[in-house]
């Protein structure tokens, strides 16, 4: 009676451990797709189809070659897909004390599960990279259907072989053929997996379990050097707080990379989708560099003497101005090379306007703080 409670509890163990990882998952996913970021993958998921439609009747070879581009991706993208997936045990630093004397138990109970359900994960990881490449496998020769089926098979068969061989790691077979747990590695490799969660929740929340690794930028130095704190001293610090922050001026070039490269797709594209590109862009980072304010304005500006939240808010929105303006002067000055000079300018007049007509919203909320002290 007391071995099945034991067994019970296992169970629950495991099944509490792996709702618990569920329920956090599905929380900062929520914080990842949000709506301003699926509008944006929606934009780059009708360039990717628009440009997969102008290249596919094209042979794309590798400095004239005999290899083409259409065989390196699917290539690219198998390999990709096979480093995605490892054994999750969800075991805990504290388990090898508390579950040492059950270790029977978990491996016949605890550690199956986990194996299943680690077998089930990879399986469906590699079925979605399939999907997503079919294009690609289609436009690299492999029409026949059983082509494509032999090649999920093999890239589930070695995804499956993978996590088997880590299994064996963690849990190696003594020479009867009885697997023990090498806790000091299980543990390990069930910390690493964790911390690869939260580093990647990291990018886009703040996550409890993460530290933050705060990088200076000894290089900015010399260029914040020229901004002095004798004129606007708010405006300067808040233009410095979001140039040195890591979720600043980091995610808009990034967003501001994929915008250039988008324009570079749609060049043969009708102009209205440029602009309604460069405005999706110029809205997306202000509303991805509002937060810092937010997250900074209890933390540090209070202490300094800029009490008034009017005062706060329209000099940290002016800062935006300033950090996005040289941006979308550059991509006017680039469309004018991919499209012609006048395409370039109304893109230049279109991200401005955009940029002016967030910063006077931001101005105008901000006189609803004129009694905020």
């Amino acid at each position: 009676m007391r071995q099945s409670e034991n067994r019970v509890q296992l169970d629950a163990l495991y099944q509490d451990r792996l709702q618990r990882k569920q329920v956090e998952t599905k929380r900062y996913l929520k914080l990842l797709f949000n709506d301003h970021f699926l509008l944006f993958l929606t934009f780059a998921f009708g360039a990717l189809v628009l440009a997969f439609r102008q290249l596919s009747g094209q042979s794309l070879a590798i400095y004239g070659t005999g290899v083409t581009l259409w065989q390196v991706l699917p290539t690219l993208w198998v390999i990709v897909a096979l480093f995605f997936g490892h054994f999750q045990s969800q075991l805990e630093k504290a388990d090898r004390l508390f579950l040492l004397a059950a270790e029977g138990f978990l491996l016949q109970d605890y550690l199956k599960r986990a194996k299943r359900r680690s077998f089930l994960t990879v399986v469906m990881i590699e079925v979605i990279f399939f999907v997503l490449g079919l294009p690609l496998f289609v436009r690299a020769g492999l029409h026949g259907p059983w082509t494509l089926v032999f090649l999920l098979l093999l890239m589930v068969l070695v995804k499956v072989w993978h996590v088997q061989r880590e299994f064996q790691t963690l849990f190696p077979a003594s020479s009867a053929g009885v697997h023990q747990i090498n806790w000091p590695v299980a543990v390990a490799q069930s910390e690493k997996m964790a911390a690869r969660r939260y580093a990647f929740f990291s990018l886009f929340a703040e996550v409890p379990k993460q530290g933050m690794a705060v990088k200076r930028r000894a290089y900015l130095d010399r260029f914040l050097a020229h901004f002095s704190f004798s004129k606007a001293p708010a405006r300067q610090l808040a233009l410095r707080q979001l140039i040195r922050n890591e979720s600043g001026l980091t995610l808009v070039l990034r967003q501001f990379g994929l915008t250039v490269f988008l324009l570079f797709i749609l060049r043969k594209q009708p102009l209205y989708i440029a602009v309604i590109l460069v405005i999706a862009f110029t809205y997306l980072a202000v509303r991805q560099l509002w937060p810092i304010f937010q997250r900074n304005r209890h933390q540090l500006w209070n202490k300094l003497l800029f009490p008034r939240g009017q005062y706060q808010m329209r000099a940290f929105s002016q800062a935006i101005f300033t950090l996005l303006c040289p941006l979308v002067i550059l991509i006017g000055l680039l469309a004018c090379c991919l499209f012609t000079l006048v395409d370039g300018l109304v893109l230049m007049f279109a991200g401005f306007i955009t940029l002016l007509v967030l910063h006077f919203q931001i101005i105008l909320k901000s006189d609803k703080l004129k009694g905020d002290k």
